[in-house]
């Protein structure tokens, strides 16, 4: 009896640890990609900077630290810098890129983000990670592959109802054609100002259009006689926003539609912040000025220098160096002074920068 008992207590035990591998097998086979979905922008500044300090390095190293278990898909909304707006293969960057940019409308619709279809966004698993720290990156990452969550990225397409936003200038934001007509054919403001949580930042349906590259939607609210120098509270047009993005259609759209060139936050300063060489070129010929006096008595270059470097020596310098150097190729005076007679030089904050413009004979 005592000899059937061990017996028994053996077969029950290899019994649980064969279901218990099997278990395990099981799970294993289970286990989800995890998809690192990084929707961003090649003129993008925050996008550049989270590349510079994190993304390079990741991309070298992820898929082995995490065991092939985590998949990098980057989702780009605009077309790469310098193509031929005519070539083939600008034609099919901006497919891409317009594909990218009704994805990212609909993630936004779906998770319910407070400003649809704006760069940089990160999905990964169940988690949104806008704030993109390297901190907040990887313990969403930790907390996907934990909890074995699936990055769901297949939306329903927009529905093309103005019943479905809260009003016109977020159905121009997602790119809803459909809804932004019957917004339009109800009678809705075709120049109404963006407010939120209470706070006045004055984007309108044009606006968002321009920046999102929308060339049927900005024809529609021109149509309805939108105002083209409409101004966000910190100066940004149409023809800004578009300029910042790489929009060169919709830039000559609106300035075949009288768009004006000095309207607002300087356009060569745009450009530049997208570090978009062509762009500043295109400008130029189009009668914008990277020498103009802004607002304040600065410069395009006195602005880029005082803003753009935080003076660390890291990636927000590396990317203010490229800029400051891109507008003195294009005529930026260097030794430019502002309304009080401070110079370029005098606005450096790092020594990289320093370094530069003395390379460039600022004095």
């Amino acid at each position: 009896m005592k000899k059937l008992f061990i017996l028994l207590a053996v077969t029950i035990v290899f019994t649980q640890f064969g279901f218990t591998q099997t278990q395990k097998k099981d799970k294993t086979e289970q286990e989800n990609k995890i998809i690192f979905a990084y929707f961003s922008g090649y003129r993008c500044p925050p996008c550049m900077q989270f590349r510079l300090e994190y993304l390079d390095d990741f991309k070298n190293t992820y898929k082995e630290k995490y065991k092939g278990r985590v998949e990098l898909v980057e989702y780009m909304t605009d077309t790469p810098i310098g193509l031929d707006v005519n070539s083939a293969e600008y034609k099919a960057a901006k497919i891409i890129a317009e594909k990218n940019d009704k994805l990212l409308a609909e993630l936004s619709l779906y998770h319910k983000l407070k400003f649809i279809g704006s760069i940089p966004t990160i999905v990964i698993g169940e988690t949104i990670v806008k704030d993109e720290t390297i901190e907040k990156v990887e313990a969403a990452i930790d907390k996907a592959i934990k909890n074995n969550e699936i990055t769901k990225l297949d939306f329903k397409p927009l529905s093309g109802k103005k019943e479905d936003y809260k009003n016109i200038i977020e159905a121009a934001r997602a790119g809803d054609y459909e809804a932004v007509k019957s917004f339009l054919t109800a009678g809705a403001n075709v120049n109404e100002q963006e407010v939120v949580d209470g706070k006045r930042l004055n984007y309108t349906p044009l606006i968002v259009a321009s920046f999102s590259g929308d060339k049927k939607l900005v024809e529609l609210l021109l149509s309805y006689h939108a105002d083209i120098d409409a101004q966000t509270t910190w100066g940004a047009t149409a023809l800004t926003e578009a300029a910042f993005m790489g929009r060169q259609e919709i830039v000559e759209l609106l300035l075949s539609k009288d768009a004006d060139i000095h309207a607002g936050r300087n356009v060569i300063v745009a450009a530049a912040i997208g570090t978009d060489r062509p762009m500043i070129q295109f400008l130029k010929r189009h009668g914008g000025d990277v020498n103009e006096q802004l607002e304040d008595g600065t410069t395009p270059l006195i602005y880029i220098v005082s803003q753009r470097d935080d003076g660390k020596n890291g990636a927000s310098t590396k990317i203010a160096v490229k800029i400051a150097d891109i507008l003195i190729s294009e005529g930026a005076d260097v030794n430019a002074t502002d309304k009080d007679g401070k110079s370029v030089l005098s606005y450096a904050k790092s020594q990289a920068m320093r370094d530069f413009l003395i390379s460039k004979s600022a004095k």
